[in-house]
């Protein structure tokens, strides 16, 4: 469990830690604060990262789920800022709050909340345009212009 708003936990290393219970999925649990694990980690369980709203959890170095599910739920957010290996038949099932991050996905991701790909927070949003949208407004920009010369 993070539950220390005035101090981050960085939990680092040349070594990896596996999220395992004795029995059955494994909880990670961040009531408050920002945490970071910047040692590989892998997941030898079905996992449920409960963040609550104003925290985070933020994973900077491979994060290995073995075939397991990754579930994250509670309003806060999960970052994943470097690769991501499901290994083969595992996801991440974002429910709630915000998942993020810079890093690769090699498997899949299921949504149910804000999935915000790439660093968004420093260098500001920006709204693409899907490739339909985009090809109706240079048409429309071409009729209208075509209309004008006459």
């Amino acid at each position: 469990m993070f539950d220390n708003a005035s101090s981050s936990y960085i939990i680092a290393g040349a070594g990896s830690v596996t999220l395992q219970a004795d029995s059955g999925s494994t909880n990670l649990t961040v009531s408050q604060g920002a945490h970071e694990f910047q040692a590989r980690v892998g997941v030898g369980a079905n996992t449920t990262a409960d963040v609550a709203g104003g925290a985070a959890i933020t994973f900077t170095n491979t994060l290995s789920l073995n075939g397991n599910t990754l579930i994250k739920t509670g309003d806060g957010t999960l970052s994943i800022n470097n690769n991501l290996d499901t290994g083969g038949s595992g996801s991440v099932q974002c429910q709630a709050g915000v998942c993020n991050g810079t890093g690769t996905i090699g498997g899949n991701l299921s949504n149910s909340a804000v999935v915000a790909p790439g660093n968004n927070g420093s260098l500001g949003a920006q709204l693409v345009p899907e490739p339909t949208s985009l090809y109706l407004l240079v048409i429309g920009l071409v009729l209208l212009v075509r209309r004008r010369r006459r």
